[in-house]
């Protein structure tokens, strides 16, 4: 999991890919519909984004799943953002992720100037977020 924050803070997309299986899914977020992991992280992100953990991973005694709390900074509609999020991800035996479920809505979406965020329908922050007074 650390190797997947070192791979979104790097930017680069290809070494956020070699780190899941060639099946891998996420639902991102949770509620959402499940895709291939390879299709979710094909395009370039957004804008570069900088993860940061927040607390230690949590992992099961065999390693096959674990989760971990951590904070999303991105530029949301040309501002600051800051998104908490918790990912669980359950490996398969070689460790490469094979699902990725990543667990945020609306009420944990900050701008930069303190304004909450509520959701316009679609679960893409990107593309739904609005500001509120």
């Amino acid at each position: 999991m650390h190797e997947y924050l070192d791979a979104i803070n790097s930017g680069d997309n290809l070494a956020v890919l070699r780190l899941f299986a060639a099946d891998a899914t996420v639902e991102d977020p949770v509620g959402s519909e499940t895709r291939s992991a390879h299709e979710f992280f094909a395009a370039p992100f957004p804008s570069r984004p900088r993860v940061e953990l927040v607390s230690p991973v949590s992992a099961t005694d065999d390693g096959s799943a674990a989760a971990m709390a951590f904070t999303l900074r991105m530029m949301l509609h040309g501002r600051p953002a800051t998104i908490d999020v918790v990912d669980v991800m359950r490996f398969d035996r070689a460790g490469n992720i094979i699902q990725m479920r990543a667990h945020w809505g609306s009420t944990n979406i900050t701008l930069s100037d303190a304004d909450s965020i509520t959701s316009t329908g679609s679960t893409e922050p990107h593309e739904t977020a609005r500001t509120t007074v």
